[in-house]
């Protein structure tokens, strides 16, 4: 594929124009930046995914529940050195009602609830979270009630840049 914003240079390697819609937006994107002295790939691949680039980070924990109303940490994950990473979500399945919290230190950036009806619940942030480097990001759930030894998962979806 040749990227340009002329048009009649839309064409894949065997010289055919393509109706990819990745592709077209890639020349979208291309063609808005083409009138500007300086483009930076960075700002290209953000508007091309339309958010940040950088390295995915797709981290996972689980455990088993403990007595009813004592909290425990599901997942802890910390941010590289010279990193920010972005949080985009986080998923919470389980067999038990309870409630958990996400937290940066010991500050709440998010929380949510389980229940019979609803065992799986995430908490989406629109725009990312920021969070700078060495932060430590822990995700614990507190049973409301039921039988202990109930399995509890987390799912952390994040962009480190």
């Amino acid at each position: 594929m040749i990227l340009t914003s002329d048009p009649k240079l839309y064409e894949d390697q065997t010289g055919v124009g393509s109706n990819d819609p990745v592709e077209q937006r890639i020349r979208t994107v291309i063609k808005k930046f083409d009138d500007q002295a300086l483009i930076k790939i960075d700002e290209i691949i953000a508007a091309i995914t339309g958010g940040v680039s950088g390295t995915p980070v797709n981290a996972a924990g689980s455990e088993v529940t403990i007595a009813a109303g004592t909290p425990k940490t599901i997942l802890t994950s910390t941010v590289p050195a010279l990193k920010t990473r972005t949080l985009k979500q986080v998923v919470v399945t389980t067999r038990a009602a309870g409630s958990f919290e996400i937290k940066v230190g010991a500050t709440v950036i998010g929380s949510g609830r389980t229940n019979a009806a609803n065992l799986n619940d995430s908490f989406k942030y629109s725009a990312g979270f920021i969070i700078a480097a060495a932060g430590i990001i822990t995700v614990d759930f507190t049973m409301l009630y039921g039988p202990i030894g109930q399995d509890v998962e987390v799912y952390l979806m994040a962009t480190d840049i």
